[in-house]
């Protein structure tokens, strides 16, 4: 098996709670790692170093260890001076002449309050299969992964990183009980003879914030222990 193809199974140690948001998927921070370093979206998006089975990358979403508490965050976007704060937006309206609410109000406040939810994980557990040197390399310097990590959410203990080699045909697509690892288009789902599966409409590949959807297969694994991590990712 050349090195670029070699399966393995990833795990990072957390510092700081982290927001994983819909779904923190190992091809989707690979990607975003690339974009940091050169500024070049087609590299980004089709240079990963990982491999793939049709055009699904081979790269698990984030498993994260606990048992862990779930804490949410709330956050309120800036304000803009120009157009959030001028009168037509923030003067008395209607009949009623109340003011906007800006949590729950419609219109030009309409969701300035958004809520996250944060997981007191002991850490992050990926498997995929690709080049192993070169993920490693990607993450030397990475300080923190997932959402608000900017400020100070899924900082990594750098201490407690580790990537190692295992043995699996599918891995990163699909884990050991035979359920998803990713989100994986359900035509290629049933090509690599995965059975019954929770069905979603989901982005399949970076960059996921403008991707298309598909009708995928979706995890039905966050939580684990870490007994079951090392099952699920087939490190154990």
């Amino acid at each position: 098996m050349p090195p670029s193809d070699l399966a393995f199974v990833l795990r990072l140690g957390l510092k700081t709670p982290i927001i994983p948001g819909r779904r923190l998927m190992l091809d989707g921070l690979l990607s975003g790692l690339l974009f940091e370093r050169t500024g070049d979206l087609t590299l980004a998006t089709q240079e990963i170093p990982l491999a793939r089975v049709g055009k699904t990358w081979c790269g698990s979403q984030a498993f994260l260890e606990g048992p862990c508490a779930t804490v949410p965050v709330v956050y309120i976007m800036n304000l803009r001076a120009e157009l959030d704060l001028s009168p037509a937006s923030v003067h008395p309206d209607g009949r009623s002449g109340k003011y906007q609410r800006i949590e729950t109000g419609r219109g030009p406040y309409k969701n300035r309050m958004t809520e996250m939810r944060s997981y007191e994980a002991r850490s992050v557990w990926f498997c995929g299969r690709g080049n192993i040197a070169e993920i490693r390399e990607l993450l030397d310097d990475v300080p923190a992964i997932g959402k608000k990590r900017s400020s100070g959410f899924g900082a990594i203990d750098r201490e407690s990183v580790d990537i190692e080699e295992i043995d699996g045909e599918m891995t990163g697509v699909m884990l050991s009980d035979g359920t998803p690892a990713r989100t994986v288009p359900i035509e290629t789902w049933n090509e690599i003879g995965g059975g019954s599966a929770e069905l979603a409409y989901e982005a399949v590949r970076p960059p996921y914030w403008q991707g298309l959807h598909e009708t995928c297969a979706v995890p039905s694994h966050l939580v684990v222990d870490r007994d079951q991590a090392g099952r699920l990712t087939g490190l154990t």
